[in-house]
């Protein structure tokens, strides 16, 4: 009857690589997630509501072309139309590609005309529209 030796484990290699990775893991302290810590870095909703109006304040400073419109005074139904359209043809400046979003309940009560001539008259500047039937 032969009998099978027993291999002995050769236990861990003596690679100086490997010791000196041990060594610097056992030097370092083991990174904590402290949850206050990591709350106190996120944004609170207040500075966020914060930083959204002073954004809104210096686009809506960066978009009136008329001075005497900023001092406070109501603005009438005709300059906000005049301030939207002037807008839309920003954004359609800009674009390659319109994306109009359409009421699955009633398409064509929601569907804007004006923004569908103006993408249609640069249709040659190789502008689209897109219509998205959304069902909620």
């Amino acid at each position: 009857m032969a009998r099978n030796k027993l291999k002995k484990d050769p236990g861990v290699p003596r690679l100086p690589s490997l010791k000196a990775r041990n060594a610097s893991k056992h030097l370092q302290p083991p990174p904590r997630s402290d949850p206050d810590s990591q709350m106190a870095s996120e944004p609170t909703l207040s500075s966020l509501a914060a930083l959204a109006a002073s954004s809104s304040a210096v686009d809506d400073e960066a978009y009136s072309a008329d001075p005497s419109s900023s001092n406070g005074a109501p603005k009438t139904k005709e300059q906000l139309r005049r301030h939207y359209v002037r807008s839309l043809h920003k954004v359609i400046d800009e674009a390659d590609i319109i994306v109009l979003v359409l009421d699955a309940r009633d398409p064509e009560g929601c569907r804007s005309r004006l923004v569908e001539e103006e993408v249609r008259r640069r249709e040659a500047e190789g502008k689209r529209l897109v219509f998205v039937l959304n069902k909620y």
